[in-house]
């Protein structure tokens, strides 16, 4: 009895020990969302990705405060910017970066984190340097994410045809020919309809007789 108590004890220490390692694997960063505001492109990736480790290096992983930085924390939404948002478990977040590009090549990131996972738009942050402006510019752009709008802008400002507009035209240029057309049929028919009537008042109506 007591051998079988025993196994039993220690089955479910081994358990217990099983499920809390595998719990501690499990835990910590899993993906990362990238968005462009300005274009409206977006591009995920997961720590099991090369770029995953690529982009956290090139957004400092350990960033501090530098003189000089933008004016405020607060952005607006839309404008030369990207958003990377850091998730726990695909759920929660624990980093923020907002990269804003500056048009004299500088770019400059305000980095909002918290290990807890409880990053919100109210978390204070520190406004700092890309420590490799270059190598940010050209994964963003692999990414898919960075690029000129002005292909999108041209789209947007091409004047879009109304519906129907073109078959207007067309319609237009076969009605009168048509109503022309019809016009004449009806003359036609109404001529043939008296010379007919004309026929049958001389005696040469059909008449029904009985067989």
């Amino acid at each position: 009895m007591r051998g079988s108590r025993l196994a039993v004890l220690v089955g479910t220490v081994l358990g217990i020990v099983a499920l809390s390692s595998g719990s501690a694997a499990a835990g910590g960063p899993t993906s990362v969302l990238i968005v462009s505001p300005e274009s409206g492109a977006t591009a995920s990736l997961h720590t099991t990705d090369d770029d995953y480790d690529l982009l956290s290096r090139a957004l400092d992983r350990t960033p501090s405060a530098e003189p000089g930085a933008p004016t405020g924390t607060n952005m607006s939404p839309g404008g030369r910017q990207i958003r990377v948002t850091w998730l726990i478990h695909d759920v929660r977040v624990w980093r923020m970066d907002r990269i804003l590009f500056e048009p004299d090549g500088e770019v400059w990131i305000h980095t909002q984190q918290s290990h807890d996972g409880d990053v919100g738009f109210g978390a204070q942050g520190v406004w700092h340097l890309a420590p490799n402006p270059d190598e940010l510019r050209s994964l963003l752009e692999r990414l898919g994410v960075r690029g000129s709008s002005t292909s999108a802008q041209r789209e947007a400002a091409a004047p879009v045809s109304l519906p129907g507009s073109a078959d207007a035209e067309t319609v237009g240029s076969w009605t009168l020919p048509a109503l022309a057309g019809g016009v004449v049929v009806g003359v036609l028919a109404d001529r043939l309809v008296r010379r007919y009537r004309d026929r049958d008042d001389e005696g040469g109506r059909w008449q029904l007789e009985d067989a």
